[in-house]
């Protein structure tokens, strides 16, 4: 039975997407640690001098990390579950707070360090050593604005973080498409795709889900150490020694929905007006155009690692 990793911006529909998939797949959610995390609210509403003097985002990037370790052992040791983010996105985070100033170099150091050893120790493991896909959930700023602002988490919606959201999504195709390789990789455009309140939505990708899973096999029983590694993080001089990495994006999301109609079911008019309020803070242009690094196959997009590519390896199709 699958791993399934579910990973993607703040408030872009993770753990919907996870649930969907756990109740059709028979299997079971590790959730993200949110509400019992201690250091998350004081993380997004301390001020630029509480975070110097108390270290804010590096103890929440432990917490994270000592987390999700424990989440992905546990679920590796039953085989057939679904991670709401995992281990494996959170070196970008780090990278990024990192590249703001809010974690040291020092800081970086030992965090690299933990994760690295923790990686080791994933790849020692005598049961599985990679998940079997990672479903990753993009849209464009707008929609991850909008959809953090229905979300009505207070600690959340702070206009002073709209930039810190813009840093994070602007780098997360690149995190995905260069430096994620345990697994194959789903794209879900979520523009255009609503699990919760369109059962067409649900069922398509559930569908899609089952596709790519049936197209990638099983994964691979040993990878090697520094391969692991590479997985959440670049290695110089390291190439990936595991599976070729192939990227599948299913077919068309079919034709996008006034999302204010379709969210409109199920909450209140108060909650899509704070949405729309907090939307309308973004500054500036919701979204740049992303550069296409994809081929067009059989209606299917397709995108292969680059150092596969790079090594003249025979690139697998499903």
């Amino acid at each position: 039975m699958p791993v399934i990793c579910v990973g993607g911006m703040i408030g872009i529909g993770k753990t919907s997407v996870a649930e969907l998939l756990a109740k059709e797949l028979g299997s079971h959610v590790f959730y993200e640690s949110v509400a019992d995390n201690p250091i998350l609210p004081l993380f997004y509403t301390a001020s630029p001098e509480e975070i110097q003097a108390k270290r804010y985002p590096f103890l929440l990037q432990l917490y994270f990390l000592q987390t999700r370790f424990a989440a992905i052992k546990e679920a590796y040791k039953k085989r057939d579950n679904v991670l709401d983010r995992s281990i494996y996105e959170d070196w970008y985070f780090a990278k990024v707070n990192h590249e703001l100033g809010r974690i040291s170099s020092l800081e970086m150091r030992v965090y690299e360090g933990l994760l690295d050893e923790m990686m080791r120790e994933i790849d020692g493991l005598p049961y599985r050593k990679a998940p079997d896909l990672m479903v990753y959930l993009k849209a464009d700023f707008a929609t991850v604005m909008y959809r953090i602002g229905l979300r009505g988490r207070d600690f959340e919606q702070d206009a002073d973080l709209v930039e810190y959201y813009r840093t994070l999504w602007s780098g997360y195709d690149d995190w995905v498409h260069r430096h994620y390789s345990a697994s194959d990789v789903l794209v879900i455009d979520m523009d255009r795709t609503d699990v919760v309140n369109n059962p067409e939505d649900a069922a398509r990708v559930v569908r899609e889900v089952r596709d790519a899973l049936a197209s990638v096999g099983p994964p691979p029983d040993r990878v090697t150490a520094p391969a692991r590694a590479r997985s959440v993080r670049p290695v110089a001089a390291q190439r990936p020694q595991g599976r070729l990495q192939r990227r599948v994006r299913g077919q068309d999301a079919g034709q996008a929905r006034d999302r204010e109609d379709a969210q409109g079911q199920w909450v209140r008019a108060d909650q899509l007006e704070a949405a729309a309020a907090f939307q309308d803070a973004v500054p500036g242009p919701a979204h740049q155009a992303q550069p296409r690094a994809v081929e067009e196959l059989h209606g299917a997009q397709v995108q292969h690692h680059p150092d596969a590519l790079a090594a003249g390896e025979p690139v697998q199709q499903g």
